[in-house]
């Protein structure tokens, strides 16, 4: 087991970064968005670490990665219709939608509220990381909060150095970089939060929302 990292890994090996991230390390782990900053999700200690390296307010909740819908709803409270809606159009894809948590998620990794940001990427590698590793994990964006997401091992690298313990090098080109849309369906009327690769436009024409 790992223990004390010191020196930054890089490869393509999803067994080290189970271990890792059982380990209460943290990895970059490149999505179908942006590179992201995993811990697993039911960690609190590695979970701290993210807000501490991105230097982020515990009050502004990080976003919860799932290799599938049967995931997603064991640990999510499902109290809107729209929800199965985008996730028929959408998922897996660049959407992140914002739902009631059932409470296995800790109170860490949803800040001061009682909902979680759910979404399942359009990468087949990370969607098996999940899998394999049995739990969720953070899919929060890798930066300093307030600065531009770095999208390549070798930013991160330069930026972060040995303060992420493995990165996962992407196996295609890097896309634009540009974040997920966020959707907020926890009360009855859909809201938009924040528009990235699904425009606002587009999702009008699938759902109410404003």
């Amino acid at each position: 087991m790992h223990e004390n990292f010191k020196n930054i890994q890089i490869g393509n090996s999803i067994p080290s970064c189970i271990e890792i991230l059982n380990s209460s390390g943290l990895i970059a782990f490149p999505t179908d968005t942006l590179y992201s900053l995993t811990a697993k999700a039911t960690d609190v200690t590695a979970i701290k670490k993210v807000f501490q390296l991105k230097n982020r307010s515990y009050s502004n909740p990080i976003p919860i990665l799932f290799s599938d819908i049967k995931q997603i709803l064991s640990y999510a409270e499902i109290t809107n219709d729209v929800f199965y809606k985008i996730v028929k159009k959408y998922m897996p894809g660049p959407i992140t939608i914002i739902v009631k948590n059932k409470g296995k998620i800790q109170p860490v990794a949803e800040g001061v509220s009682s909902t979680i940001a759910v979404r399942i990427p359009n990468y087949s590698p990370i969607r098996k990381l999940i899998t394999q590793l049995k739990a969720p994990i953070t899919g929060t964006s890798i930066n300093i909060s307030g600065s531009i997401s770095l999208n390549t091992h070798n930013e991160i690298i330069s930026e972060f150095k040995d303060k992420i313990n493995y990165i996962y090098l992407r196996n295609v080109p890097p896309p634009p970089n540009v974040p997920s849309t966020i959707i907020d369906i926890s009360s009855q009327t859909p809201k938009i939060v924040r528009e990235g690769i699904i425009k606002l436009e587009e999702l009008s024409k699938e759902i109410n929302i404003r």
